[in-house]
């Protein structure tokens, strides 16, 4: 919230607009705090791959929860992770508690344009129930944008990394940086 404020402040002396861009985890923190605050808009949102709708097999890290420490090892290439060792589930219980928070804020206040990157074979996060939740909630400004990874990937079989040429091929990424462009500068042809 107030790396936002600040943000905001030097849009605001730049005469810029605000644009928010987040993948997985950063998406749904981003969405939360959105809708979790009246006061914070961007004008336009771009997600790769947003943590607001996870597949069932992720749930079962909950029977965990009494474990904070123990550590999940990744299957994401090492070039990509933060923590070489895996993930520990004190990180998937705070994803699960800041899930259910966005779940009970979520309204049409995140109807801005968004413009969503997703692969349909994405590991965690999946395509129906983001489409799902985006009509359910009448997010009519949304817009998905699906992601097929090239044989260029350095791990065309890791789906959930779509965040640059490296993981999607030169070509895909291209396409997808045109979009983005597209999207936050108005352009019709996307």
């Amino acid at each position: 919230y107030l790396a936002y404020l600040q943000l905001k402040a030097r849009g605001a002396a730049k005469d810029v607009p605000l644009f928010l861009t987040a993948f997985s985890l950063g998406g749904l923190i981003g969405l939360d705090l959105i809708a979790s605050n009246a006061e914070v808009k961007f004008d336009k949102v771009v997600l790769f791959a947003p943590a607001i709708r996870l597949r069932a097999k992720i749930y079962l890290e909950r029977v965990l929860a009494p474990f904070p420490r123990l550590v999940i090892p990744s299957m994401a290439p090492a070039t990509y992770l933060a923590n070489q060792k895996g993930t520990p589930i004190a990180a998937y219980n705070a994803l699960f508690d800041t899930l259910n928070q966005f779940n009970q804020n979520a309204d049409q206040k995140l109807n801005v344009p968004t413009l969503v990157f997703i692969d349909k074979q994405d590991e965690f996060i999946p395509l129906g129930k983001l489409k799902k939740l985006v009509a359910e909630k009448k997010w009519t400004q949304w817009r998905f944008y699906i992601v097929e990874k090239d044989k260029t990937a350095e791990d065309e079989r890791f789906y959930h990394h779509i965040i640059d040429a490296s993981s999607t091929g030169k070509a895909v990424w291209r396409d997808m940086t045109k979009a983005v462009m597209n999207h936050l500068l108005d352009h019709t042809a996307q």
